[in-house]
């Protein structure tokens, strides 16, 4: 009977499908990602197939780049280059390398013949059993609605949830249902008094902001967006180091423009609220000197991870933030910024780039799903705020793809009116919640300072940053000069 299987198999499966996933595979790590997501190995049928999905698949779990040459190596490594056909078969799928577009219709090909293999082999097995003398037909029916119900799992691993299983919490990681979930809120909201909001995410340390928005919510993708020198970086440093200090939350970030000692100077700087210059120079007071190494203590404390490499591509941006969620378990994800990720190998030219970017921003959208936290992407805005009379952005001026407004949950547009006028209004920062998908827009008011780029609250910290004020800016009281 095994040799009736293996005609059956011969016959159920597409050589050249999974030539095209090879291909694909070996020259765009989007791909990689996917195909090593979406297909285990038992899929492949072609046992020289079979060995190169693999050692592919070994280059993604050492999170290793990988092209013809490098696979080509391995594989004669492994002694395995003549087992696959050679270096010819190799450099024979470069020619499968540019359809990634219908990459997904050739992996539900490659995975319906695993299916239908699968179930010949059942239904074989079943035979052969039926056939042997006392045979309990019932252990028997037992037997093959395990191996199909295995079966259904691997090929339909997402198969919906029903309502009621979610109101009853079965899919919640409290395990909680939701009417639980509901009277524990009540319950927190009268014994505060109602002074404290039921966050339901991430609290960014910015007080107005998180009652806006209720925190960043896990699985949401966060575009904070503004023109150059206006302080996103800055801005995005203050919330991780809030994140991280304030409520103990590791935080990742993957910086594509700046390295990781500038982001180390410039949380020490905020931290310390001393200017960069005199740090840099070491022309420190004694006072300024012991809150410097204050800052550094309290950052030594700070669960924040950086990954400063640059010029990457989606694909190992992907990989990179699933190992960092793995090892530190981060609550966050900040990106900064998503122009400087590379597309993939699938688009070329600038002609291109906005097809890039949605890709990018489809992308980032999936990562925080799949993580289960909020990312939160820096990108840059267009030149029309510059050409308008009042310089305040708007979703609309979102650079190169009209895409990030719709893939993303929640869009803030970052504003300083001295950038543009030195005179007006110096020290007041407006985050513009320009996209809510969950709740309500509006803007928020935020002191800043610049000399040490730090964002403030006004209203609980105005003493505190009056005081500041003093020092850079006299004159002008954020906590009450803002309307």
């Amino acid at each position: 009977m095994s040799g009736v299987n293996e005609v059956i198999a011969s016959d159920l499966h597409s050589e050249e499908t999974e030539n095209l996933i090879l291909g694909m595979m070996i020259h765009s790590v989007d791909a990689l990602n996917t195909c090593v997501d979406a297909l285990e190995e038992e899929d492949i049928y072609l046992a020289p197939n079979k060995i190169i999905f693999r050692v592919l698949k070994g280059f993604w779990q050492r999170d290793q780049s990988v092209d013809e040459h490098v696979l080509i190596e391995e594989l004669r490594a492994n002694s395995a280059l003549d087992k696959v056909g050679g270096i010819g078969f190799i450099k024979s799928l470069h020619i499968y390398s540019q359809c990634y577009g219908t990459l997904e219709e050739y992996i539900a090909i490659v995975k319906n013949f695993s299916t239908l293999r699968r179930l010949g082999r059942i239904g074989s097995d079943m035979y052969l059993k039926s056939m042997k003398p006392n045979q309990s037909g019932y252990e028997l029916l037992e037997d093959a609605q395990s191996k199909l119900f295995k079966v259904s799992q691997g090929s339909f691993s997402n198969a919906g949830m029903l309502l009621k299983d979610i109101l009853d919490g079965k899919h919640s990681e409290s395990k909680k249902s939701f009417i639980e979930e509901l009277q524990e809120r009540q319950q927190r909201f009268i014994q505060s008094g109602g002074e404290d909001a039921p966050f339901e995410g991430v609290k960014s340390g910015f007080i107005d902001l998180d009652k806006l928005l209720m925190g960043f919510g896990n699985s949401h993708l966060v575009i904070l967006a503004a023109r150059p020198a206006v302080g996103k970086t800055a801005f995005a440093l203050n919330i991780a180091e809030r994140v991280s200090i304030e409520n103990n939350t590791p935080v990742g970030i993957f910086s594509l423009e700046m390295t990781a000692d500038e982001l180390v100077m410039r949380l020490i700087c905020s931290n310390a609220r001393i200017s960069k210059d005199k740090i840099s120079t070491g022309n420190l007071a004694g006072d300024e000197f012991q809150k410097t190494y204050v800052a550094s203590k309290n950052l030594e404390g700070a669960q924040i991870i950086i990954d400063d490499q640059s010029h990457l591509r989606m694909g190992d941006l992907r990989v990179r933030a699933r190992r960092m969620k793995e090892r530190y378990n981060i609550g966050i994800l900040i990106i900064d910024y998503l122009q400087l990720i590379a597309g993939s190998n699938s688009f070329r030219g600038d002609e291109n780039r906005q097809t890039q970017v949605a890709e990018i921003s489809r992308n980032m959208k999936l990562l925080a799903k799949e993580l289960k936290i909020p990312v939160l992407c820096l990108a840059q805005l267009s030149r029309k705020v510059e050409e308008r009379t009042e310089k305040k952005p708007i979703v609309s001026d979102l650079r190169e793809s009209g895409a990030l407004e719709q893939d993303a949950d929640v869009v803030l547009l970052l504003s300083r009116p001295e950038v543009y006028d030195p005179y007006t209004k110096p020290g007041l920062a407006q985050v513009i919640v320009g996209k809510n998908r969950h709740g309500p827009t509006g803007e928020v008011n935020l002191a800043y300072v610049k000399e040490c780029a730090r964002f403030e609250n006004i209203a609980r910290e105005k003493e505190e940053i009056s005081d500041s004020y003093k020092q850079f800016s006299p004159g002008y009281n954020p906590s009450t000069d803002y309307d």
